[in-house]
C-alpha cells in the first residue's frame, strides 16, 4: 500500500506499507510468511470467474482462512529429519547445447 501523496523512488516489498517524501516502509501488512503464501497464490492472474466466485471469501474469511482455502492442495513440504542436511538452492544446468559441426 502507498499513502496518500508518497513519492516512491525505489522497489517496495510486496505487502509493505510505505508513506512520505521520500517513501519509506511504516510497517508489513503481513507477517512475511503470509505475504509469501499470498506471493505463491497469485490471485490477481486468476480467471474474472473465479474471482466473482472467491469475492465473498475476499470479503468475509480472514486472509489464513482465506489462504487454507485456495492454496493449492496438492502442494506438500518434504519432510525433513534432523540429520537431513540442507539443500543447495542452486541447480545444476541439465540443458547442453547440441554441438553442430560446420562445414
Amino acid at each position: 500500500m502507498v499513502g496518500a501523496g508518497a513519492v516512491v523512488t525505489k522497489d517496495v516489498d510486496p505487502y509493505a506499507i510505505v508513506a512520505g517524501n521520500p517513501a519509506r516502509v511504516i510497517r508489513q501488512r503481513f507477517p512475511a510468511a503470509v505475504a509469501q503464501r499470498l506471493q505463491r497464490l497469485a490471485w490477481w492472474d486468476w480467471d474474472h470467474d473465479r474471482l466473482r466466485a472467491a469475492l465473498p471469501d475476499f470479503r468475509q474469511l480472514s486472509i489464513e482462512a482465506f489462504l487454507e482455502k485456495y492454496e493449492p492442495m496438492s502442494v506438500e513440504k518434504p519432510k525433513r529429519y534432523p540429520s537431513q542436511a540442507p539443500r543447495s538452492k542452486t541447480r545444476q544446468s541439465r540443458y547442453r547445447p547440441e554441438q553442430t559441426a560446420r562445414s
